[in-house]
């Protein structure tokens, strides 16, 4: 029997079952024919168990290397923080070891958490060949089969998409009603299972990047059999050609949840962001950032020098900005940079130059160190753009990783957006894991990552989670694709799954190009710079911009509000920031709850171009209560209406007299009413 508990945590294993949970979850895997195989899924706070009663079996995981029958099953179990990139948490493993290699099956708990991660991994013994799947030997790509219990199910499924350079519509959903004699297959990176006559809802999560950037994805993502069965499919590994050393499968999670006080579902989505913010704790300051790039207006590296630099910071200083980004050109070799043309190779940076990443002696002749010293003493951090080299699988990855250390021992430089990476296989994706962990551990976890998924295949939203922030989308008023409207639907779309805090999402000076846009009303231009920068501030805001662009009446603008942000931002990254009010289209009532806990949070509410005046939003847990209030910003000219009273529907009821207003408030409810 091997077994260990960690505070509420346990998980133990008597040789044919493993039991592994909380005190409000519990998952039992079997062995069955010698293979690993759930069983079954416990919510503790209600005693809901899903398992199926048909005759139609779950299935094991895929495997074809490994003959099961034969192997010596063994347990491990420990404590573990992911090398110190999440919190605490148990973790329990079963190896099946056989003369061709092994099979790895890790599973993680989270103290107090209503969910389970399950991990895979497989490493081939040398020499030893896989088996001929071509006389109808293959199995499906299977990596988790969960029984449902044959109850009258609801289902939805979310998809969802990064290549944000081609794409602007970022979170797919479906919902529809099992069908017992039906099966369901399509694409989708999360489901949720409603067992609506119980109350109780079952999420899934495929741990995996979008399915346009997961490597060797063969078939649809889910599959559900009837009302009895949900499988989830994809490992990302080619079996025929498995990389040497253990070789992980895409991972999934699981979790469940009996129906909370809000909206059916909501309560197993805000239980999932809550997990998503333990295994990745975030940025080491604790707090939202607020980071400037040079590059949104579209100059490149043209007027990159130590004196543009220089007067970047003072600008960032004068308004609140902590962290000044400079962006692709700081370096001597050249990528996509103006000066240097745009036929580059995005890779191969050592072979073209072994000194590529040596900073430019012709920009920056004193190097970065003076500039970094320099931003520190006004309070402003310097970062900079990489781009690992993606040659031959990550074969540099090692390079970079001294490049990148090198850096930060140098200068103290150590935030670092990561960009122009293109994974084309396994061991691609392992190297770039390498990397980001061996830089991510340097001075304990000081160096973090800003991952771009705006090209290519990369990791996306759902995988490696705890390796960074995602710098989501490139957008540009040169190219009229910048509208703050989009930038707030895709905020609001994401933050209904994800933290808020992962993500940074980009505000523009809306004083360039505003030809380009003519008359249209939601043209960026009609907006205020405060209401551009409120679009933004429930994850990490990004100035996209040359801040010596703004205009002094701007950057007075601009100062005000971020002088609030920043006052608040640490509650608000530990708050539960989700989606409230319509989906932002331009022509909205829309915004974001931020709750610190069931009595205290933050409103940061949108009226759009549109001409109602008054909106009833929906608030999440609050119900029969009335609310203090206070504003604690908005750039409308006139009176808000702002009724504290909410009523038994939970709605808080707002009037804001004018188009493209925003109202950022401070609530908490009066005592005495829960």
């Amino acid at each position: 029997m091997n077994k260990l508990t960690f505070q509420d945590c346990y998980a133990e294993f008597d040789g044919r079952l493993l039991r592994i949970g909380n005190s409000v979850i519990e998952k039992q895997v079997e062995l069955t024919g010698g293979r690993p195989q759930t069983l079954c899924l416990i919510n503790k706070l209600s005693g809901y168990i899903w398992n199926s009663k048909s005759n139609e079996p779950c299935l094991p995981p895929a495997c074809p290397l490994i003959d099961f029958s034969r192997a010596v099953v063994s347990a491990q179990c420990q404590i573990s923080d992911s090398q110190g990139f999440s919190r605490p948490h148990l973790t329990a493993g079963l190896i099946f070891q056989t003369d061709g290699g092994a099979f790895f099956t890790e599973l993680a708990v989270y103290p107090g958490h209503p969910f389970l991660s399950t991990l895979f991994s497989v490493s081939r013994a040398t020499g030893f060949a896989a088996p001929d799947r071509s006389a109808g030997t293959n199995e499906p790509d299977i990596i988790e089969s969960l029984p449902l219990g044959d109850a009258h199910l609801k289902f939805e499924t979310y998809e969802l998409w990064d290549k944000t350079d081609r794409n602007d519509q970022l979170v797919g959903h479906q919902l529809f009603t099992a069908y017992p004699g039906a099966v369901f297959t399509g694409p989708g990176q999360i489901a949720i299972v409603h067992d609506y006559l119980a109350g109780e809802h079952l999420m899934l999560i495929k741990d995996a990047p979008s399915a346009s950037s997961s490597i060797n994805r063969k078939d649809q993502d889910i599959r559900l059999r009837g009302n009895h069965c949900l499988d989830l499919f994809g490992s990302g590994i080619d079996f025929d050609r498995l990389p040497d050393g253990k070789v992980p499968y895409y991972g999934l999670t699981a979790g469940v949840c009996p129906d909370g006080a809000g909206a059916a579902g909501e309560a197993i989505r805000a239980a999932y962001r809550a997990y998503c913010r333990d295994v990745n704790p975030g940025f080491s300051e604790k707090r939202l950032f607020i980071m400037a790039n040079n590059w949104g207006d579209r100059n490149q590296d043209q007027a990159l020098s130590e004196v543009f630099v220089r007067t970047e910071i003072d600008r960032a200083a004068e308004i609140g900005v902590e962290i000044l980004q400079i962006d692709d050109g700081w370096q001597k070799g050249a990528a996509g940079t103006a000066l240097a043309g745009m036929n580059h190779p995005w890779e191969g940076y050592y072979a073209l130059t072994p000194d590529f990443w040596q900073v430019h002696p012709d920009k920056f002749p004193q190097g970065l160190q003076p500039l970094a010293a320099y931003a520190q003493a006004k309070n402003v951090a310097l970062a900079l753009w990489f781009s690992p080299d993606s040659h031959d699988d990550f074969a540099n990855w090692e390079k970079d990783a001294a490049t990148l250390i090198g850096l930060y021992r140098e200068t103290g430089i150590r935030h670092y957006k990561l960009d122009g990476i293109k994974i084309r296989s396994k061991l691609g994706e392992m190297n770039l894991i390498r990397l980001l962990t061996t830089v991510g551990r340097e001075d304990g976890h000081r160096i973090t990552f800003n991952l771009d998924v705006t090209a290519d295949n990369r990791f996306g939203y759902l995988y490696q989670q705890a390796l960074g922030t995602v710098f989501v989308e490139n957008r540009y008023t040169d190219w009229r694709n910048y509208y703050p409207h989009n930038t707030l639907k895709n905020l609001w779309a994401l933050a209904g799954l994800l933290p808020a805090r992962r993500f940074q999402f980009e505000l523009l000076n809306n004083r360039r190009n505003r030809e380009l846009y003519g008359d249209d009303p939601l043209a960026p231009a009609a907006y205020t710079p405060d209401y551009l920068f409120a679009v933004v501030m429930m994850a990490n805001p990004l100035f996209w911009m040359e801040l010596s662009g703004l205009s002094g009446e701007d950057r007075a603008c601009l100062a005000k509000i971020i002088a609030v942000y920043r006052r608040h931002s640490a509650r608000l990254f530990t708050a539960d920031v989700a989606p409230i009010g319509q989906c932002p289209d331009g022509a909205s009532f829309t915004g974001f709850q931020a709750k610190e806990n069931d009595c205290e949070g933050y409103l940061l509410l949108f009226r759009e171009h549109t001409s109602a005046d008054h909106y009833a939003f929906k608030l999440d847990r609050l119900a029969d209560c009335r609310l203090d209030l206070e504003l604690l910003a908005t750039n409308s000219g006139r009176p808000l209406i702002l009724n504290p009273e909410i009523g038994g529907d939970g709605a808080f009821h707002l009037a804001i007299h004018e188009e493209r207003r925003y109202a950022f408030i401070h609530y908490k409810v009066r005592p005495g009413y829960l």
